[in-house]
Order: C-alpha cells, then sequence, then structure tokens
C-alpha cells in the first residue's frame, strides 16, 4: 500500500512539475504556429505511444516464444 501512495505521489510531483514548465517556460520558446508545429504537436505523443506498446508487444511474443514449455513442445 506504501508503495502505491509514493508512485501517486511521485506522478502528481513530476506533474505540476511539468505544468509549470509549461506554464512558465513555454512562454520562452518561440513556436511558430504553423500548420507543421501544430500537426508535430497532436501526432508525437500518440505517435509514441504506439512505438511503446509495438515494442513491449514484440517483447512479450519474444518471452512467449523462448518459455521452457514452449522450448520443449517445439523439439517433439
Amino acid at each position: 500500500m506504501n508503495s502505491q501512495i509514493g508512485f501517486i505521489v511521485k506522478v502528481l510531483i513530476l506533474s505540476i512539475a511539468l505544468s509549470v514548465a509549461i506554464k512558465y517556460g513555454g512562454q520562452a520558446l518561440a513556436i511558430a504556429p504553423t500548420p507543421t508545429n501544430v500537426l508535430l504537436g497532436i501526432l508525437l505523443l500518440p505517435a509514441l505511444v504506439a512505438v511503446a506498446l509495438g515494442w513491449r508487444a514484440r517483447n512479450a511474443v519474444k518471452l512467449k516464444d523462448s518459455s521452457p514449455e514452449r522450448i520443449g513442445q517445439k523439439s517433439l
């Protein structure tokens, strides 16, 4: 239970820090509101999530194929 509360507190602190950094530090960045920048801002996060989930699925398949039960079945 303590580790769950600690994890939630860490996520909350990181979220607050990111929010403050965007609010006050974002004004220092001069990013032009061009269609390219808008598309990058919208599509970057879903693309990163898709890559991470694909990588996770690929590793899960590798682990499943190399399990001891699976190896024994292949040799029969």
